[in-house]
């Protein structure tokens, strides 16, 4: 039977976030999302016995510190909770947040959804611990991807799709693996063939230089020039380099929504801009992903992936 936004919204809330009875619970959004998917996660929450709070917020500007008092986030919103100061400070006084970026009925209704988070959590825990403890990164694709950083004194990161203790965050139903790289240290050539955050598929790869941690240039018709100008539009910054992360999740497709996208088990995903909710140094207006397929991971010179295919 196919899965519906209502059994979807009560997987979020009983799995993912592990809502129970009494429980206050804060459903964030903006005018980037339909209400009705809100109202779906909104009357999971309440037959859990839990007590749903709906906010309306641009988690552009600044918060309201009476969000910080909620057992429970649920982020659905067109930007990332997750990377935002509202998502950090609540995670930092016991919220658990679930970020559910541009999540739609589509997402609610199959797909990434439908993955075994707990099975599936150690093997994002174990590439992530992989990542933090190795010194170099080179990663390839056979279209032409080819960097190389240091990752040396960097703390791996998962998403799990799950955030069920105090203090924990994650995307959902995002399952990944990710670093932050010492920033000026990238190297190489990125060739996206997947997607990018701000306008979704992509229908001719991307080509983007990168010299010294920074994107100098970027390649490859139409969506190459919305990229452009969306990096030139949001300062020095934004051209960062931001981020290495690896999709685990097999039942996430390639759609046009990142949320899925940069979970999808076979793609890899880079990102330029804001990196500093993870350890890295870079404050930027945006945080842009954007994900490409079938790569392959070498850290410190042992293969851990290969064509998008854990090889431990």
């Amino acid at each position: 039977m196919a899965m519906t936004v209502a059994d979807g919204a009560r997987r979020i809330v009983t799995v993912c976030a592990g809502v129970q009875p009494g429980e206050r619970v804060a459903v964030l959004l903006d005018d980037d999302v339909r209400e009705g998917v809100a109202g779906a996660l909104a009357d999971a929450v309440s037959a859990v016995g839990a007590q749903p709070v709906l906010h309306r917020i641009d988690l552009a500007e600044a918060y309201d510190d009476d969000l910080l008092g909620h057992d429970v986030m649920l982020g659905l919103t067109g930007s990332s909770l997750y990377h935002s100061d509202l998502g950090r400070a609540a995670a930092a006084r016991g919220t658990r947040v679930l970020a559910l970026t541009a999540c739609d009925e589509g997402t609610f209704s199959g797909g990434a959804i439908e993955a075994d988070f707990a099975a599936l959590e150690p093997r994002a825990l174990d590439l992530s611990d992989r990542l933090g403890r190795a010194d170099a990164i080179e990663v390839t694709t056979p279209r032409g991807f080819h960097l190389t950083a240091d990752i040396s004194g960097r703390e791996g990161y998962s998403c799990t799709g799950r955030a069920t203790t105090p203090g924990s965050r994650s995307g959902c139903p995002d399952i990944e693996a990710y670093i932050a790289a010492v920033e000026d240290s990238v190297e190489g050539t990125v060739v996206v063939d997947g997607s990018s955050t701000p306008y979704g598929l992509l229908d001719e790869p991307v080509t983007i230089t990168v010299a010294g941690g920074r994107a100098t240039d970027v390649k490859g018709g139409e969506h190459a020039d919305l990229l452009r100008d969306f990096l030139d539009a949001n300062g020095p910054d934004a051209r960062t380099f931001a981020e290495f992360g690896f999709g685990l999740n097999p039942c996430a497709k390639v759609i046009g929504k990142i949320i899925e996208d940069e979970a999808t088990y076979g793609t890899g995903h880079v990102a330029f801009g804001s990196n500093e909710s993870f350890g890295g140094h870079t404050r930027a207006p945006i945080h842009l992903d954007l994900v490409y397929w079938h790569p392959t991971l070498t850290l410190d010179g042992v293969v851990v992936m290969r064509g998008g295919v854990l090889e431990v």
